[in-house]
């Protein structure tokens, strides 16, 4: 899940002549940010980065041996024949899909109704995708390291969040495969160009 602030720069260009801008602006962010880590462990998932005034969160499957799952729906194919087998295949990776989905949906409800917030003017435009990652820590210097991340969920992820409007969730091809039909989600296909766009969903 790859959750991204509507309204950090309008918020910034307020602020920037006041006197104590660069402090309202981080308070504002700290508690932002605060909401959006209690909803991700609520839901089970593990921050992974935050960029700016995004944040991306994790959900790790294991497999019956407890080793990472293995091939997914989106290097099976992307006809959605792949992801449907999945489904069947691998509850880990539907409990996955469904936690990062139903976390990306409360997110929106606490920006929206958690008094501590109400005069917090963000809103997330946030996008999910599933499937094999490869990690990999760098660095070492200075006892700083940095994980990165690599996959089919982060490329799923850099099309589906453009197409999000503040306020809403699109979904990958893969991940709608899999949570299609499960209690408490619905959606709608995006319509809006380029091609790339295709099979994805808005989740309403």
């Amino acid at each position: 899940l790859f959750a991204d602030a509507s309204g950090f720069t309008a918020l910034t260009e307020k602020l920037a002549d006041r006197p104590d801008g660069a402090e309202v602006l981080a308070a504002t962010l700290h508690r932002y940010f605060a909401a959006s880590i209690r909803v991700a462990a609520r839901r089970g998932g593990d921050v992974i980065s935050f960029s700016g005034d995004a944040v991306t969160i994790l959900w790790q499957c294991a497999g019956e041996n407890g080793e990472d799952s293995g091939e997914s729906a989106a290097e099976r194919g992307e006809n959605g024949e792949g992801a449907a087998a999945e489904r069947d295949a691998s509850p880990a990776m539907l409990a996955a899909a469904l936690a990062a989905c139903r976390c990306a949906l409360e997110m929106h409800r606490e920006l929206l109704e958690n008094p501590d917030l109400a005069d917090c003017p963000f809103r997330i435009h946030s996008g999910v995708g599933c499937g094999a990652l490869s990690r990999v820590h760098v660095g070492g210097v200075a006892g700083r390291w940095q994980l990165l991340l690599d996959g089919a969920p982060l490329r799923e992820i850099s099309v589906a969040e453009p197409l999000a409007h503040s306020g809403e969730t699109v979904v990958s091809p893969t991940v709608w495969a899999l949570v299609s039909g499960s209690a408490g989600v619905s959606g709608a296909r995006v319509a809006e160009p380029p091609a790339p766009s295709d099979g994805y969903v808005r989740l309403l």
